[in-house]
């Protein structure tokens, strides 16, 4: 393969598709690890049912280790560039914590106060259903 295919040097164009097919591969296999990792945590908002095995979760994980080295070895074979880390993993934690905080500043008193002011301009029975879910 690697003969036939550097007799045809890709464009850039070519070589950007690679990659980005690569990296939205990349993304969906991260997300089914993350699913099978993620069904058997504790938290009350999971959205999967912990129905994987120990070995299910090992094998998926080898697997997808195999299809990420088979594609790093397919574009170092058509001598396709990586495409940089956008930004640290660190910066990336950090905005996802203050989103969080954000989010929980919405729930304070204060907040929540400015939602009983909407309620009572809505629609009586709007407002009960409402009410009936903030309680």
């Amino acid at each position: 393969m690697s003969d036939e295919i550097k007799a045809h040097s890709f464009s850039e164009h070519h070589q950007r598709h690679v990659r980005t097919t690569f990296q939205y591969i990349d993304k969906l296999l991260a997300e089914a690890e993350h699913t099978m990792a993620d069904a058997g945590s504790p938290s009350p908002f999971r959205m999967h049912s912990d129905n994987t095995t120990p070995i299910q979760r090992k094998v998926t994980h080898d697997y997808i280790m195999r299809i990420r080295e088979a594609m790093r070895r397919v574009m170092e074979e058509l001598e396709i560039p990586p495409s940089e880390p956008h930004s640290g993993a660190v910066w990336a934690a950090a905005i996802n914590l203050m989103f969080c905080s954000i989010s929980l500043n919405e729930l304070t008193p204060g907040r929540m106060q400015a939602m009983d002011l909407l309620l009572l301009r809505l629609p009586i029975d709007w407002t009960l259903s409402a009410r009936s879910w903030m309680d």
